[in-house]
């Protein structure tokens, strides 16, 4: 095949098929859906409190000032850093790439629009020794759909190894933070995770062929959504 002059040819988007992508969007965000109806209809005392109450005693007794020092940073980098972030992933991709560049903005505002939603429908509150100011509403974690959503669709669009690795990394870490600072139960960190993961591959598979024209060659997506 003649090399492709294409700029856009250094880009890999995920070539998962249109099924694989709902079988993996949809449930994360049924899990979601779930959890938030299980606390609207406990007056937010679920039945996984327990499993939330053990955890949040355990990073209680974890914290150490070095640990305490690292996760305040990492509780900037997952509110200001994400924005940064995001804006700059925008900017790099709408030179050449505009269709890509939008599709990323799109879902990270609909997350942060998802999870402001939930947080205003479920009213859940948070654990009460906190180390860091926040606003009210814990299920889900804001910073951890935030985190998660910009490292998903980052590996979604440009498609690298390294990119799923390193992003899970940090979703990992965010999600412990979190929790470590007090600031939400351990399953407001899951439902953010999975809102994350959800919405990026639901919307990739709604929006991936609009995405992808005159983005890369037609014919290697096919040929990759054959073999995935």
């Amino acid at each position: 095949m003649p090399h492709s002059t294409n700029p856009s040819a250094a880009l890999h988007p995920l070539a998962w098929s249109r099924p694989r992508l709902l079988w993996v969007s949809l449930p994360a965000l049924a899990i979601l859906l779930a959890g938030a109806w299980l606390m609207l209809v406990t007056g937010n005392h679920p039945p996984f409190q327990k499993f939330d109450d053990g955890w949040y005693q355990l990073m209680r007794s974890s914290r150490t000032p070095w640990l305490t020092d690292a996760n305040r940073v990492l509780d900037f980098a997952g509110n200001t850093g994400m924005v940064i972030y995001s804006v700059l992933l925008l900017l790099v991709l709408l030179r050449r790439h505009w269709r890509l560049a939008l599709f990323t903005a799109a879902v990270n505002l609909g997350a942060l629009g998802l999870t402001h939603l939930i947080k205003f429908l479920v009213d859940r509150p948070r654990p009460v020794d906190r180390l860091v100011s926040v606003d009210h509403g814990s299920f889900p974690s804001g910073h951890v759909s935030g985190t998660v959503t910009a490292m998903v669709v980052t590996a979604v669009v440009l498609g690298r190894l390294w990119m799923w690795v390193s992003g899970t990394i940090l979703s990992v870490a965010m999600m412990f933070s979190r929790t470590y600072l007090g600031v939400h139960w351990a399953s407001d960190t899951i439902a953010g995770a999975l809102l994350g993961v959800g919405l990026t591959l639901l919307l990739w598979a709604l929006l991936r062929d609009k995405c992808l024209t005159r983005n890369i060659r037609a014919g290697s997506v096919q040929a990759d959504s054959q073999t995935a």
